[in-house]
């Protein structure tokens, strides 16, 4: 039990939690960019190290958590490292598609050494790819042009655009209904009454895997009254140090073919007297193909 987060808090320290999450993800940009680096370089047979990717690492790590780097400082670490990873990818991708023949379509890279089934937006496709081989799904219309694909560890995978439109494979069952959200994997319960999701479990009568709910913690243990105000009921008593959580709205916003979407939007509660501690809204995810609920 690290005790860092506290300490960090009770100094006020700014952004006590995302400031190690932004450093990770630039981290995570940084190798993800090495290795483009390496492997097109090894491709056309050059040394796989050099300064470029010393000198690039040096300015991530300096600009750690823990490093006192200003606002300004920091964007321009980031602006850097998005110039040196876009190089980067752009460098392999020429060497790979070099003798690749006509068509236009989506390079994948994948630098990690594991396979991945990942969702990747095609923002400026003009049809829909076939969902076959590596594309397991697609979803085209006028909100989102995206689609799931496979793509190999340390590998790549081509996603190619048809010349002409090819009528879609629809699914019988339903991805998203009032409340519902389900794929090939599991199901997902939205409650109406509190906007979060009350069961996330398997198909069939297999038990509830996880439940969720907002909240806002109080400083000290707040005692309610159940019941009360029920004729012939003696008031009872319960003990909690978290607000409520009410829905206002539920909305389907995507039905498929490929992505279930539903936006909850509502408040967090303080029982005691009725009144508003926060507002919520929450984006409730799924797609064919992947076992995961966004």
């Amino acid at each position: 039990l690290s005790p860092f987060l506290l300490q960090a808090v009770a100094k006020r320290e700014p952004n006590p939690v995302s400031r190690f999450r932004d450093h990770f993800l630039r981290r995570a940009q940084f190798d993800a960019a090495s290795w483009y680096h390496r492997v097109a370089a090894a491709l056309v047979g050059n040394h796989v190290d050099d300064a470029t990717l010393s000198s690039v690492e040096k300015i991530v790590e300096q600009a750690g958590p823990d490093a006192s780097t200003e606002e300004s400082e920091a964007e321009d670490v980031q602006r850097q490292l998005d110039e040196f990873h876009a190089a980067n990818v752009q460098s392999l991708s020429k060497i790979i598609l070099q003798s690749a023949g006509k068509g236009s379509g989506y390079l994948v890279l994948n630098p990690l050494s594991f396979n991945r089934r990942v969702v990747v937006d095609l923002p400026d496709a003009a049809n829909p790819p076939v969902a076959e081989g590596v594309i397991k799904a697609v979803q085209f219309d006028e909100h989102r042009k995206s689609v799931v694909v496979d793509v190999p560890g340390s590998g790549f995978a081509w996603i190619a655009i048809p010349d002409e439109a090819m009528p879609p494979k629809v699914s019988k069952v339903p991805i998203a209904e009032h409340g519902l959200l389900q794929n090939e994997f599991f199901q997902v319960h939205i409650s109406e009454t509190t906007g979060c999701f009350s069961q996330f479990k398997e198909h069939g009568r297999i038990p509830n895997r996880l439940s969720q709910q907002l909240a806002s913690r109080f400083p000290n243990e707040q005692t309610l009254e159940v019941n009360k105000g029920e004729e012939g009921e003696e008031p009872k008593e319960r003990r909690t140090y978290y607000s409520e959580m009410r829905s206002n709205s539920l909305e389907v916003t995507s039905d498929g073919p490929a992505m279930g979407e539903i936006v909850t939007k509502g408040d967090l509660i303080d029982q005691q007297n009725d009144k508003r501690l926060a507002g919520f809204r929450q984006v409730f995810r799924v797609w064919r193909g992947k076992p995961t609920l966004e």
